[in-house]
């Protein structure tokens, strides 16, 4: 047997406070692949379409991927389904790279999320987290739009590409 022991000396950072009970308990997890949903997808330009983008880094092996040209354009909208009503933590997976924008993501029409700016020098899947939302089950719709870019982007630096909504509960 042993025994091993810590010392600290005052005053210590403080405790970064607890998530939420609900946040903590083992959950259902279901991830719903965008891609799936690609004839459906709308997208402002008239100059490209969305499309899919195959990678063994997304995890149903591929992202809608939109290559828009300018800021006006640069938005996107994919339906999904959710299975069942209730009270759901929602995520969604999405690319940030070097030529991506600086996005607001709604859902069913109403803002979760202002100016994220999905800019990275590396390219990278992301875990955007969107909320605890009380979804309804049926049709729903994700919608991302560039509203500007990170001043390091490349190209037009709007482009835009979604993996998965992740529903937990």
């Amino acid at each position: 047997s042993s025994a091993a022991f810590w010392y600290q000396t005052e005053p210590h950072a403080p405790f970064p406070p607890l998530p939420p009970a609900s946040e903590r308990i083992p959950y259902e997890e279901i991830p719903i692949e965008l891609e799936a949903s690609l004839e459906a997808v709308q997208c402002g330009g008239t100059e490209r379409i969305a499309v899919l983008q195959p990678g063994a880094m997304w995890s149903g092996g591929g992202q809608v991927f939109y290559p828009a040209l300018r800021q006006e354009e640069a938005w996107l909208r994919v339906p999904f389904q959710v299975p069942d009503s209730g009270r759901w933590f929602v995520s969604l997976l999405a690319t940030a790279s070097w030529d991506y924008g600086v996005w607001d993501i709604l859902l069913d029409g109403k803002t979760l999320v202002r100016a994220k700016d999905m800019y990275s020098a590396a390219i990278r899947v992301e875990e955007i987290p969107l909320g605890a939302l009380h979804l309804e089950a049926g049709s729903h719709t994700l919608e991302v739009r560039t509203v500007g870019s990170n001043p390091q982007s490349q190209g037009s630096g709007v482009y835009i590409g979604v993996d998965a909504i992740v529903l937990k509960r």
